[in-house]
């Protein structure tokens, strides 16, 4: 979850993985969005939802279960841009 600016989503979409970003700031999945628009090859492989961790629901009983979540701080990044 925080999905940012799309930085990690953009690139395990690249990579081959369906993608599931989740970010509560609107902005910064606008910006995500924008960013997927200029690249056709990887929309169908990304989902992107206005969700915090707070909402987030998983079933452990998932066949194959989920890999991997990656949760990294945006230091410095704001919707507008870097800091």
């Amino acid at each position: 979850m925080g999905c940012g600016a799309g930085e990690m989503t953009i690139r395990l979409a690249a990579a081959g993985d369906q993608v599931t970003g989740g970010d509560p700031d609107s902005r910064m999945l606008a910006i995500t969005a924008g960013r997927l628009a200029a690249l056709p090859e990887l929309r169908d492989r990304v989902e992107l939802v206005e969700a915090g961790i707070d909402s987030l629901s998983l079933s452990l009983s998932l066949s194959p279960p989920p890999v991997t979540f990656f949760v990294a701080p945006q230091w410095g990044y704001r919707p507008s841009g870097p800091a």
